[in-house]
């Protein structure tokens, strides 16, 4: 008999969240009908935090959207909704599907997967986290720099985009929206 997975919300209570921000009802209001449910009442209990140690984070909800629009203009009617340790972002597009934005090379990562499978299956799913979160760089990166806060990321110094190398020994702590700015002008 194979056991059911858990649910990510059942998961985050097993899991220390950190800096967490809280969500204000005009936020809830503003977002009802448009994003998936499950996620209103996840930030509703819990706010904008970071989980897995620091490797991803639940955002403000449109926090980044005018850094998503200045890497990708075409991209509309979409929503940040969380980001990764290193700025990737996840996008919550028109259609309910979930996408991640590679900040630091410019990919557009289409999961194709609803909003309850990216939330119940991908976030918990460690095959996902090793290979589109960067769990092993990320692992590295906190025990070399240290953990963020939800103002920070870990960023390649230089910009991979500007001839930097995608080694541990170049990520540094920086602020994450200035950070964001930055990649999306190269």
């Amino acid at each position: 008999m194979t056991k059911e997975p858990k649910k990510l919300l059942e998961y985050l209570d097993t899991m220390e969240s950190l800096d967490c921000q809280l969500m204000g009802s005009a936020e809830l209001k503003r977002y009802a009908g448009i994003l998936n449910n499950q996620l209103l009442e996840l930030w509703q209990k819990a706010g904008f935090c970071g989980y897995d140690d620091g490797l991803w984070w639940f955002t403000t909800p449109g926090s980044l959207d005018e850094i998503l629009k200045s890497f990708l203009p075409n991209m509309v009617d979409a929503v940040v909704l969380g980001r990764t340790a290193f700025g990737d972002l996840f996008i919550h597009t028109a259609n309910n599907n979930i996408s991640v934005f590679n900040t630091r090379i410019e990919e557009l990562i289409l999961t194709e997967e609803d909003f309850d499978f990216f939330l119940n299956v991908l976030l918990l799913n460690e095959d996902f986290k090793k290979d589109i979160l960067d769990k092993n760089l990320f692992d590295m990166a906190r025990n070399k720099l240290g953990s963020i806060t939800h103002e920070e990321c870990y960023g390649f110094i230089p910009p991979l985009k500007l001839g930097g190398t995608f080694l541990v020994e170049n990520l540094e702590k920086v602020k994450l929206i200035e950070h964001l700015h930055i990649l999306s002008q190269l």
